[in-house]
């Protein structure tokens, strides 16, 4: 929604960009799936299938949106306003990352 809104700042971006890394792995799911492989493993998709009937293909064709358009709308705002302050955006990432997987993660995940 930031990238929706007026002037993005690229910290903020950054943790945007970080924040929908998540999705990554739906694409390898993807290729998997289609080499006719069955899917293993124990991801939020996958156990979410698993519980639900949901097919697991459709929650990664839509991890895989979600990651494009995410990435997609982000970058825009981005570049609407210039090249600039890329250090800024690499340092949002950067913490982005490091609060999700050492921070954040830990304390809401099981």
């Amino acid at each position: 929604m930031v990238a929706l809104r007026g002037r993005t700042h690229p910290f903020i971006a950054g943790l945007g960009l970080a924040a929908s890394l998540r999705f990554l792995m739906a694409l390898p799911a993807l290729l998997v799936t289609l080499r006719g492989q069955p899917l293993t493993g124990n991801t939020d998709e996958l156990n979410f299938a698993l519980l639900t009937g949901v097919p697991a293909t459709l929650l990664f064709v839509l991890g895989a949106i979600w990651l494009l358009g995410a990435w997609f709308l982000i970058l825009r705002a981005l570049l609407r306003y210039g090249y600039g302050n890329a250090l800024t955006v690499v340092a949002g990432v950067v913490l982005g990352g490091i609060l999700y997987a050492g921070v954040i993660g830990p304390l809401v995940l099981p």
